[in-house]
């Protein structure tokens, strides 16, 4: 499997549009846009055209989703689905004052949800918001104002479109933009401050 090399150097005189040849190109120490990127080692799935980074992912994609059968069900009505977190989030929005768990209609078992202990300690206990120090922003939790302070606040678009000049400081904008406007081309956006790219 030969690896791959993201190009990042975008320069104002570069046309709008870019096929992907531009961007993506074989390992061998030529590129054409100065900068390049590894791309991280990403795990496909057999059966699909889904790509994860990390192992576990894949393995947890293919035992729940990939071609399952919804096995989670919701107790008090017909909802069901392949993940337990939807069945949660639909009890908790759907039937509400009710005691939040699902059941597994393969394994004949039932699944209490609990609250995770990060989101626990990072919830404000007296319910406060966190106050951003340099902008007006405040938020609920703690790790909500370390992304913002990471990645928007003050800072400069740091991902950007493998395809064109657009920037964003925020990864899901990016993969919202190579949607709609690159619809043919691979979605993953490039983060030019750690030289790394991202999937979605």
């Amino acid at each position: 499997m030969q690896n791959l090399e993201l190009s990042t150097g975008v320069s104002r005189s570069d046309s709008n549009e870019r096929s992907p040849d531009a961007v993506i190109g074989v390992s061998d120490g030529n590129t054409r846009y100065g900068q390049t990127l590894q791309l991280g080692a990403y795990h496909p799935c057999p059966t699909c055209n889904r790509t994860f980074k990390r192992k576990n992912s894949l393995n947890k994609h293919l035992l729940y989703a990939c071609g399952q059968y919804p096995r989670f069900k919701c107790p008090y009505c017909w909802y069901r689905c392949k993940l337990r977190s939807n069945v949660y989030r639909h009890v908790r929005t759907s039937h509400k004052k009710r005691e939040v768990y699902a059941t597994d209609v393969i394994k004949n078992q039932v699944y209490r949800a609990r609250m995770s202990t990060t989101r626990r300690n990072y919830r404000n206990p007296k319910g406060k918001k966190f106050q951003c120090p340099k902008c007006p922003s405040a938020f609920v939790q703690k790790g909500s104002l370390t992304a913002h302070l990471n990645y928007e606040c003050g800072q400069a678009p740091r991902f950007q479109c493998p395809y064109c000049t657009y920037r964003s400081k925020q990864r899901c904008t990016v993969y919202r933009h190579v949607r709609k406007i690159h619809k043919k081309y691979d979605v993953y956006a490039l983060d030019i401050v750690k030289k790394d790219a991202y999937r979605p």
